[in-house]
């Protein structure tokens, strides 16, 4: 599934959307300690594309988990109908 990962050892690490929303939270935490009201506000910015990111990589996931469930093997040409025309 995208954005999720298993590491060599088996653990699995943070998804892609959730190190985003890590990201997103990182740039509220600055925006708070800095008094320059322009770096504050694309700080916050970022936060928010961050956080859109985050939702669209979860989109994405639930799309392929879905179309998994429609075509379980769908690397292969035959069970998927893009193969059948």
């Amino acid at each position: 599934m995208v954005g999720d990962c298993v590491e060599s050892s088996g653990e699995r690490t943070l998804s892609a959307a959730d190190e985003f929303r890590q990201h997103a939270v990182t740039c509220l935490r600055a925006a708070q300690l800095t008094g320059v009201p322009g770096i504050k506000a694309t700080l916050i910015d970022m936060a928010q594309q961050w956080n859109r990111l985050a939702e669209r990589m979860d989109r994405l996931a639930a799309a392929e988990t879905l179309a998994a469930s429609y075509w379980p093997e769908s690397g292969s040409e035959a069970t998927h109908p893009a193969g059948r025309e």
